[in-house]
C-alpha cells in the first residue's frame, strides 16, 4: 500500500495526473454560445463552370431561399469496418478504410414557394431554362434532357445546368463552419397549397444531390438577394380548367359529309353530339373537334375538312369540362440522377445524366365532389383505359384557347401579365387514383400522371414560374 501510495505521488508530482486534468478539461468552463436551427441560412445561385462553386463578388448572384428549418446535408463517407484474416479477434483500428472519394451528398429544404426560388428550382429539375418570358416547354415527342459535362460554361441566371448552394452557419462573425456545395441539381421537386393551411399558399420541398465534394468555409453573402416577397396562393389562381376526355366508348355516327376547305360536317344525327367533341374520319380535319351544332344533322368543325367527308364519324362520346374547387392541390417533379466517371484527386463525375430513367410528373389534388367530379371516377376505372385528363391553372387566361377548350393547342401562352406567378398546363395525363373523401363535404381525391401525348400538336407540360411581361 505504502508503495502504491508513492508511486502515485510520483505521478502527480511529474505533472502526469495534472496534464490528464487539463487534457480531460473536467475544470473548464462551458462554451454559453446557443443557436436557433433556424439561425441558419441558404443561398443558391448558378455554378461558375460545371463544379465550380459560385465565386461572385459578396454573393451578388445568390437568392436567399425561404426555409423552414435547416437540416444540414448528412456528409456520409464510404467505410469499411470488417474484421481482417490474421489480427485476433476484435477489428484493427489500422485496418479500417474510409474515404470521402466519390460520395453522394444529398439534402431536402423546404419552405414557402416564393418567385425569386420558383424559377431556380423549376429550371434544375426539368434541365429546361425559362428563358426570357418565365415559362418552361416540355414539348412532345421524345422529351430528353442534355448531360450535364464537369466544366462546362455557366452563364448568369442559367439555373437549368449544375447550381451552387451555401449553408451559412451562425457560429461567428465569419461563418467559418459553413459549407459550400458545388455541382448540385435539384432531383425532386413539390409545389402544394392547401386551402386549409396558411390560406392556401405554396410550399415547396425540394430535393438536391451533388457528387462534389463538400468544402467548409466562408463565402461572402453580402449582396446576394434576400427571400422574395411574393409568395404563390391557390386562391390567387382564379382560372382553372379541367378537361376529362374519353370516358366511355366513343360515338359512332354514319352519313359524314362536307366539302374540303369548309368547317360545316353532316352526319346521320347530331342528337348525341356534344360541343367539345373530338371528331374523326375520312377528310376530317387534324385534331378537330365540335364547336357548335347547328341542327339536327349538322354541326361546325374546329379545323377545315381536308377533302370531301364521307363515311363514318367517330366522336369521344363522353367530354367535360370543368371549373374545379380545390381543396388542396400539388405538382411533383421526379428525375433521378446519375453522376458518371472519376475525375480529380476526389474522384468528382465527369458527366451529370439526369431523368434516368425518366421523368416522373404528377400532378394530385382534393376537388369538391359533385355530378361533374364524379366522371374523375369513371375515368379512373375506365374499362378502355383511353380516358384520360387536361388541365390548366393560373392568374390569367392563357392565349390561343380554343373557343371551346376541347384541346389544349402547342401554341399555347401563358398569361403574359406583370402580376403572373405560378401557372401550368398539361395536355394528356392518366389517373392514378381516385376515390371520395370522407369530409363534412364530401371530396374527390385524385393523383395523376403527367404523360407524353407524342403527338407534336401537343406539349407534355407549359409551366410559368413568374411575371412574364
Amino acid at each position: 500500500m505504502n508503495k502504491l501510495l508513492n508511486n502515485i505521488q510520483g505521478w502527480v508530482h511529474n505533472g502526469y495526473a495534472g496534464n490528464h486534468l487539463q487534457m480531460a478539461d473536467y475544470g473548464g468552463s462551458a462554451n454559453a454560445t446557443t443557436f436557433s436551427g433556424k439561425q441558419f441560412a441558404v443561398y443558391i445561385a448558378e455554378d461558375d463552370t460545371v463544379g465550380t462553386f459560385n465565386t461572385s463578388s459578396n454573393g451578388d448572384e445568390f437568392q436567399r431561399l425561404d426555409v423552414e428549418g435547416i437540416t444540414l446535408p448528412t456528409f456520409t463517407p464510404n467505410q469499411e469496418f470488417e474484421m481482417r484474416s490474421g489480427s485476433g479477434r476484435v477489428a484493427e483500428f489500422g485496418a479500417m478504410f474510409s474515404s470521402s472519394k466519390g460520395v453522394d451528398t444529398e439534402f431536402t429544404i423546404s419552405g414557402r414557394l416564393d418567385l425569386g426560388s420558383l424559377p431556380i428550382l423549376a429550371e434544375s429539375v426539368l434541365a429546361q431554362t425559362s428563358g426570357t418570358d418565365n415559362e418552361i416547354t416540355l414539348a412532345a415527342g421524345g422529351y430528353e434532357p442534355a448531360n450535364i459535362s464537369h466544366g462546362a460554361s455557366v452563364t448568369a441566371n442559367d439555373w437549368h445546368l449544375s447550381l451552387s448552394v451555401y449553408f451559412q452557419s451562425p457560429a461567428g462573425s465569419s461563418n467559418s463552419d459553413s459549407y459550400k456545395l458545388a455541382g448540385c441539381v435539384c432531383t425532386s421537386l413539390t409545389l402544394s397549397a392547401d386551402m386549409g393551411t396558411a390560406s392556401g399558399r405554396y410550399d415547396y420541398s425540394a430535393t438536391f444531390k451533388t457528387r462534389y465534394k463538400p468544402v467548409k468555409g466562408t463565402a461572402s453573402m453580402s449582396s446576394a438577394t434576400d427571400i422574395n416577397a411574393t409568395n404563390v396562393f391557390l386562391s390567387e389562381q382564379s382560372h382553372k380548367s379541367l378537361e376529362i376526355f374519353d370516358v366511355d366508348a366513343d360515338l359512332t355516327v354514319g352519313s359524314g359529309g362536307g366539302s374540303g376547305s369548309s368547317t360545316t360536317v353532316t352526319c346521320a344525327s347530331t342528337a348525341n353530339v356534344k360541343p367539345g367533341m373530338s371528331v374523326t374520319g375520312t377528310n376530317i380535319g387534324t385534331n378537330a373537334y365540335v364547336v357548335s351544332i347547328t341542327d339536327g344533322t349538322t354541326f361546325v368543325a374546329s379545323v377545315a375538312n381536308s377533302g370531301t367527308v364521307s363515311g363514318n364519324l367517330t366522336f369521344v362520346s363522353d367530354y367535360t369540362s370543368i371549373n374545379p374547387l380545390f381543396n388542396s392541390i400539388s405538382l411533383t417533379f421526379e428525375s433521378p440522377t446519375v453522376f458518371l466517371g472519376a475525375q480529380g484527386d476526389n474522384a468528382e463525375p465527369e458527366v451529370i445524366a439526369r431523368a434516368v430513367p425518366e421523368l416522373n410528373m404528377t400532378m394530385a389534388g382534393s376537388v369538391k365532389y359533385d355530378s361533374e367530379t364524379d366522371k374523375l371516377l369513371e375515368a379512373h376505372r375506365d374499362p378502355a383505359q383511353t380516358s384520360y385528363i387536361q388541365f390548366y391553372i393560373g392568374d390569367y387566361v392563357p392565349t390561343n384557347l380554343p373557343a371551346v377548350g376541347a384541346v389544349f393547342p402547342q401554341n399555347i401562352t401563358l398569361g403574359q401579365n406583370a402580376g403572373a406567378t405560378l401557372q401550368w398546363i398539361f395536355h394528356k395525363a392518366k389517373l392514378i387514383s381516385a376515390s371520395v373523401g370522407s369530409d363534412d363535404v364530401a371530396s374527390i381525391d385524385f393523383e395523376a400522371k403527367i404523360l407524353d401525348p407524342a403527338a407534336a400538336t401537343y406539349e407534355i407540360l407549359h409551366l410559368g414560374v413568374g411575371a412574364t411581361a
